[in-house]
């Protein structure tokens, strides 16, 4: 009998033989790590996707009509304004016309939820590049990086650097859009 060199314990058991197929303890197993896989890509991605609720709330406002005309003036004179308006509003309509596809090409309310899913996580890199296209670049080549390798890359900082910037972002949309074209920084126009 042969002993480990470490404190002298026993080598550890050879590993059991591989199941013949269709044994049914194997494919519980299999399904239960299938399971546990998919769980632990759901938390990873909830702690790696950036929280851009005020960009939402922006985008919600959008398609609600809260902002109206009025509202909009206040975005001709800045030109980053204008182009991050511009481009809102582009994933704005792209988001609609996606919805409007799935609901009516669906086949099955899995397959419904499923798009949706892929949707939202396309309409958050849109509102990114909107309005913080460097930082949603980088982030977005972490996340590829991470995803292709061992998973080890942490995209952390990256998520945090998005998360900053699309928040004094979304802070300067809302400053012209409230602000009166003639008196930027005066009482604001409700």
């Amino acid at each position: 009998e042969t002993t480990c060199l470490l404190r002298g314990a026993p080598p550890p058991p050879p590993p059991p033989p591989p199941p013949m197929s269709g044994d049914a303890d194997y494919e519980a197993e299999a399904a239960a790590a299938s399971a546990e896989e998919a769980k632990r890509r759901r938390q990873m991605s909830a702690r790696t996707m950036p929280d851009i609720r005020a960009l939402r709330l922006a985008q919600q406002h959008v398609l609600q009509g809260i902002w109206q005309a009025r509202h909009f003036d206040g975005l001709l004179e800045d030109g980053w304004s204008r182009n991050a308006v511009s481009a809102l509003l582009q994933c704005t309509q792209q988001l609609v016309e996606q919805q409007e596809d799935i609901a009516a090409t669906a086949r099955s309310a899995e397959e419904a939820q499923r798009r949706q899913q892929r949707l939202q996580m396309q309409n958050l890199v849109c509102l990114c590049n909107a309005v913080c296209p460097t930082e949603a670049a980088e982030w977005v080549q972490c996340i590829k990086r991470s995803t292709k390798g061992d998973g080890a890359e942490t995209c952390e900082g990256y998520r945090r650097r998005l998360e900053l910037c699309t928040q004094r972002s979304t802070s300067r949309l809302l400053h012209a859009v409230m602000s009166p074209p003639d008196r930027k920084g005066d009482q604001l126009m409700l």
